[in-house]
């Protein structure tokens, strides 16, 4: 398994000084998002991930090198133009994943119990497992509805009519099959694109509740309500 954190699209971050430094490297809680991210990776027993970053790659690759510091085996892939998520997936190249991919969006920050949500992926005979959480903002919010065994049965298009309890958190784990069905040129969406297209094909999804997995901290600015932290 290998872990792929997607911070291309989220690339710069004005700075009070004037400067632009990534996003990544924000400091929460003392400490830069990205080494929080690698944390969490080993804690939850992955020790490989590949950085999909735009132009703030080489001041990213200065601060952490290959990751070993951390305990991580840390790579990069620099989108030379905006691929979406699922499109800087594709670009790797299935042929350089191993089976097992857990993706985390570059402006999160993951809290619970990771290994239990792997385990979840493992026992499951599904093409992707999506984190759900309980959503009180449905403005906020990415809808989905769960089925028997939290299986997903549909992701609906905001604005929402009446509002949905649950909601996607911007953390993933899919097969590199999944990668198949990624069209091979032009930008490609996970929420908007992928995951629709395979429930449409009737490719079996599975959901995963929990409240407190991962926060979406959406720097800069205010959060997003995606996760609440224990």
């Amino acid at each position: 398994m290998i872990a792929v954190i997607l911070a291309g699209r989220h690339a710069e971050l004005a700075r009070e000084d004037g400067n632009l430094s990534p996003k990544i490297l924000a400091p929460v809680a003392g400490k830069p998002l990205l080494e929080h991210q690698l944390s969490w990776l080993k804690e939850a027993g992955l020790n490989a991930a590949v950085l999909c970053a735009g132009v703030g790659a080489p001041v990213v690759r200065a601060r952490f090198g290959d990751g070993s510091s951390f305990g991580v085996s840390l790579r990069y892939f620099v989108e030379d133009a905006p691929l979406g998520t699922a499109g800087a997936l594709r670009a790797l190249g299935a042929a350089s994943l191993p089976e097992n991919i857990l993706v985390l969006p570059g402006d999160t920050r993951p809290v619970g119990d990771g290994r239990r949500f792997i385990a979840h992926h493992l026992a499951h005979d599904a093409l992707a497992t999506l984190a759900v959480h309980e959503c009180g903002h449905p403005r906020d919010c990415d809808p989905v509805i769960l089925g028997p065994g939290q299986a997903v049965m549909e992701l609906p298009k905001r604005p929402l009519v009446g509002g949905y309890p649950m909601a996607l958190s911007p953390l993933y784990l899919f097969r590199r099959e999944f990668l198949r069905g990624v069209p091979e040129s032009g930008a490609w969406d996970l929420v908007r694109d992928a995951y629709p297209a395979m429930l449409r094909r009737g490719r079996p999804l599975a959901g995963y509740l929990d409240n407190a997995l991962v926060v979406d901290l959406a720097l800069p600015g205010r959060p997003r309500a995606k996760a609440r932290a224990r």
